[in-house]
């Protein structure tokens, strides 16, 4: 609407006789029906959270689990009244609606051993696995032909236009193992191995 509104001839009425938004003369909308027909309405949501345990088996034997959640939700509501281009171009009025959710969880544990042998000689080792799962489902729709520019709903649309959507999820499985040999806080040695599985 701003933009309009810098090329809008300033001379002009914003509404004709009729009650009807006047047309500008090189501008697709009237400045005013476009602040006022259009909208666009966005909400999300994020949720994020996590949560660990630890419990000691044995002397220096630990073992470790933790689960971390991402779940994110957006949802986007466009209409274009009958005062817009884009509402008469589309026939009486026109609405898209889209939502896009994400999901991700994150489960890990680790087995983790501690010796000191002696006051000069340390060795750790540590053993774990890693469950990732990502999903992500996206839903679009639009419509036109509505009754009035207030009863915008879908179910007074006479004109469905799209629906559609579509899914994608994936996953991640790894496991590792790590010593780490530790002489006199002076000399280290660590080996590691991994491994990643996805789908």
């Amino acid at each position: 609407p701003y933009v309009v509104a810098m090329r809008s001839r300033p001379d002009l009425p914003i509404r004709q006789e009729d009650g009807s938004f006047t047309p500008i003369p090189g501008v697709a909308d009237n400045p005013v029906a476009a602040g006022e027909g259009y909208q666009n309405d966005f909400e999300t949501l994020r949720i994020l959270a996590s949560v660990y345990g630890e419990l000691e088996i044995i002397k220096d034997l630990r073992l470790r689990s933790s689960v971390a959640l991402d779940l994110a939700s957006l949802n986007q509501d466009q209409v274009w009244s009958t005062a817009t281009l884009g509402g008469r171009l589309n026939g009486s009025g026109y609405a898209q609606r889209g939502t896009n959710e994400f999901r991700s969880i994150i489960w890990e544990n680790t087995l983790s051993y501690d010796w000191e042998i002696d006051e000069q000689n340390r060795l750790s080792a540590l053993v774990g696995g890693s469950f990732q799962r990502d999903t992500r489902d996206n839903f679009v729709a639009s419509a036109t032909d509505f009754p009035n520019d207030i009863l915008t709903t879908f179910a007074s649309a006479a004109t469905p236009l799209l629906v559609g959507g579509v899914g994608t999820e994936r996953a991640l499985i790894s496991s590792l193992a790590r010593v780490n040999y530790n002489y006199d806080d002076r000399f280290i040695v660590t080996g590691t191995i991994r491994a990643d599985g996805s789908s």
